[in-house]
């Protein structure tokens, strides 16, 4: 290691810079790289662009909390070529070796503090379990074949790569909290993007017709918006300037549900009013100033329809019948009596996420057979294994949400509970990346702002309730 930060010249670049990505500005960059790629249909130019950005963060800032914005825009942005071949994406082998060639870097040029921390054990569980998915039923070899490694690699000790990664460049000594909290405003700033460009698209039957499944892609979006929509609440409650926030979180919801995205309709319905209320009991003095402004939000969007010539009780209608369109031979019911079988050949171990299933092929070449279930797809791909090793994983993490009554605890439950109850009829715990790294890195920075509120007296008056 050569830990440059010893040298004057490094060492001053390195402080000038590092209050540059941990700004709005940095986040503000890398949202509009993406937006205006995916909004104009340029993704392989944003996807470049953002693969740099994101390569100058690694090589030019000691810790990794830049990459929590970037990595999830990144990840965003390429959402309307679900299921293309792999060959779309070679243009970006360049901006590929950039990303890897400052990774490298970073190594060398800062000294790393490794140390196990509290999330290394359940981490490692859930490798373990994840590799030896599928042992006495399949061959093992199978979990080292496409598509199936990039799944049981980056689910298993990939995480636990990232996680040691983390762990070594993430500040002790700092709270992490509210830089952590912006960026997800930024993440949900990029998923309206999403929602305006779907619609855009689809804007003369949207028109005549109301909500519908226009595009693709909302339920990557849903997942987006279920983890970063509650920060914008928590940003409404810990900031003076709260409107502006309360504004962008009442209007994600209204992207969840206006998607028509059947999961977006019903757990963001689910867990709007934990977010309402909890904004508006721990607001204090701004509270009345946030019910003024939802009541003028909600008459703003009655006259909107009115103006647009949509019947309000209409789109009330679809919506409510879509949420209830539940039928019991459905694709998911089938997959979910199928993963049962499956469970039943193979209890303890599973089938391993290679296993190619009995019912439909597989959506892309990148795509394992999905039970559209964390329950399910765990039991039928690693058995009670896995299953214990996922409530471990689950048990350390509920454990540190509660060590401290704070503000960042109660959105970030909220925000987790939401898309893990998603994930219960869909497979986002599933997508290593950027999802569960997602996941990781939020509750990674949890961890570190338990530690200052531990060590503050002040802070923990302040951030917590």
């Amino acid at each position: 290691m050569l830990d440059l930060e010893r040298f004057p010249f490094f060492a001053r670049i390195i402080e000038r810079l590092r209050p540059f990505f941990h700004s709005y500005a940095y986040i503000a960059l890398v949202v509009g790289i993406g937006a205006f790629g995916f909004a104009f249909s340029y993704e392989i130019e944003a996807l470049y662009f953002l693969l740099v950005t994101v390569a100058l963060s690694i090589a030019l800032c000691r810790d990794f909390m830049p990459m929590l914005v970037g990595a999830s825009v990144t990840g965003m942005v390429p959402l309307r070529f679900q299921g293309e071949a792999v060959e779309t994406f070679l243009p970006l082998i360049p901006g590929g070796v950039i990303l890897g060639a400052a990774f490298l870097f970073h190594l060398i040029a800062f000294k790393p503090d490794f140390k196990f921390g509290t999330f290394f054990k359940p981490t490692l569980a859930v490798a373990v379990a994840m590799t030896l998915g599928g042992l006495f039923a399949n061959p093992l070899r199978d979990n080292f074949t496409l598509p199936a490694l990039y799944y049981v690699f980056f689910l298993g000790f990939g995480m636990l790569g990232i996680y040691v990664l983390l762990e070594a460049y993430l500040p002790r000594k700092e709270d992490l909290a509210p830089y952590a909290a912006k960026m997800m405003v930024g993440v949900g700033v990029m998923g309206l993007v999403l929602f305006l460009s779907g619609i855009h698209e689809h804007l003369e039957v949207f028109m005549e017709e109301g909500p519908g499944r226009y595009f693709q892609w909302r339920n990557n979006m849903t997942n987006f918006l279920l983890l970063s929509m509650p920060f914008s609440f928590y940003m409404a409650v810990t900031r003076d300037n709260s409107i502006p926030y309360f504004v962008l979180g009442v209007l994600q919801y209204a992207a969840l549900v206006l998607s028509h995205s059947r999961g977006g309709i019903i757990f963001g319905t689910a867990v709007f009013p934990f977010l309402l209320a909890f904004t508006l009991i721990l607001s204090g003095e701004k509270r009345w100033r946030l019910i003024m402004t939802f009541a003028l939000l909600l008459l703003a969007l009655f006259f909107t329809f009115e103006a647009l010539e949509i019947d309000s009780r209409t789109v009330l209608a679809r919506t409510v019948e879509r949420a209830s369109d539940i039928d019991s031979e459905e694709g998911r019911a089938v997959r979910y009596r199928e993963a049962m079988e499956k469970f039943r050949e193979a209890p303890l171990f599973g089938q391993g996420l290679a296993d190619e299933g009995e019912h439909g092929e597989p959506g892309g070449p990148m795509t394992i057979h999905w039970y559209y279930s964390t329950l399910f797809q765990t039991l039928a791909s690693l058995g009670l294994a896995g299953a214990a090793a996922y409530l471990y994983q689950a048990f350390v993490r509920v454990r540190t949400l509660l060590r401290f009554p704070g503000y960042f605890h109660a959105f970030l439950l909220i925000a987790v509970g939401g898309f893990a109850a998603y994930s219960m009829v869909n497979v986002g715990y599933y997508a290593p990346l950027p999802y569960m790294a997602m996941v990781l890195h939020l509750f990674m920075v949890l961890d570190r702002h338990n530690d200052r509120l531990q060590a503050d007296e002040a802070l923990r008056r302040e951030a917590t309730y």
